[in-house]
């Protein structure tokens, strides 16, 4: 326990790596095809543990790391500690946690779980996975606002 312990508050020290200049494609493509493996199973074809195994997605993986830092367990982390579901949500719309006064409207989550931002990350994602595997057909496929 102290070993992981330490661990953490060393990789904690480390500073994240700020992003110099535009990804290559292939890294765009690695943290898209990352950022979505939550939406994959192991009842879906392929399924997530033939991906994990990918040059791609262990790509995806190091830059999700580089970026925003390493997952940490959630008993570790102060921020996890004070999250809900509607902190969490005013966080993804500003960036930031919510402070005592701050209002969160209907309009603004009716616009970030719009079917068009859905659309447009599980695109990003589809075509990602075409381009990286296109030999395996993409288990999932987005039609008039809803995912299959």
């Amino acid at each position: 326990m102290a070993n992981l312990k330490r661990r953490v508050e060393e990789l904690e020290r480390r500073k994240v790596a700020t992003r110099c200049g535009p990804l290559t494609q292939f890294d765009e493509d690695a943290l898209a095809i990352y950022n979505s493996m939550s939406y994959l199973d192991a009842t879906l074809s392929p399924p997530y543990h033939d991906v994990e195994t990918t040059a791609a997605y262990k790509r995806g993986r190091e830059l999700r790391d580089a970026l925003y830092g390493p997952i940490i367990p959630a008993y570790l982390d102060e921020h996890i500690k004070r999250y809900t579901r509607a902190s969490g949500e005013f966080e993804l719309a500003f960036g930031r946690e919510p402070k005592a006064g701050d209002i969160l409207r209907y309009e603004r989550l009716a616009l970030m779980h719009s079917s068009e931002n859905y659309a447009r990350q599980l695109g990003r994602m589809i075509e990602a996975w075409q381009r990286q595997f296109p030999q395996l057909t993409c288990p999932l496929r987005f039609e008039d606002g809803r995912l299959f």
